[in-house]
């Protein structure tokens, strides 16, 4: 959905959703909060309280879990170029 898009179904201007997106502004009221959260049938507790991300941990290294740590590691190593900065891989495994 684009920004126009979700500002007409809001009910909000361009401006302001850009300014959701982009961390623009320090606060929000609370109206705006719910106009957006209404286009993707969310409360206002859902958009003020998010859930914690589900945590994968790898616990052996074959099959889909092999292929999950070395998706992994290469992300890893691309924020982390200085290997230096970097724990082993073996660190990693549990």
């Amino acid at each position: 959905m684009t920004q126009a898009e979700l500002a007409e179904k809001a009910k909000l201007s361009v401006k302001i959703i850009r300014l959701l997106e982009t961390g623009g502004r320090p606060s929000f009221d609370e109206d705006t909060l719910i106009r957006v959260g209404r286009v993707f049938d969310l409360t206002l507790e859902d958009l003020l309280n998010p859930p914690a991300p589900e945590v994968t941990f790898i616990t052996e290294t074959d099959g889909k879990q092999l292929s999950l740590f070395e998706a992994s590691l290469e992300c890893f190593e691309s924020l982390f170029p200085d290997h230096v900065l970097r724990d082993p891989p073996e660190d990693i495994i549990m």
